[in-house]
């Protein structure tokens, strides 16, 4: 288990996906799709969980195939 807060990929109202830092406001980065933000998420969680939501407020955890 890791002490780095978790990350959250999450689908913005303008068709973009932000990667954001839990607790923080400002996101980490922006991306075109789903898959580049989680792809990105996890390559920058540094060992944190990387929680992704989906458009209908459904969350799967990155890397998670029983999810």
């Amino acid at each position: 288990m890791t002490s780095a807060a978790p990350l959250h990929v999450i689908p913005h109202r303008l068709g973009t996906w932000h990667v954001q830092r839990e607790g923080e406001e400002e996101p980490l980065s922006e991306h075109g799709s789903e898959t580049e933000a989680e792809l990105a998420a996890t390559r920058d969680a540094g060992g944190a969980d990387v929680f992704v939501h989906d458009r209908y407020e459904r969350v799967h955890i990155a890397g998670c195939a029983d999810e």
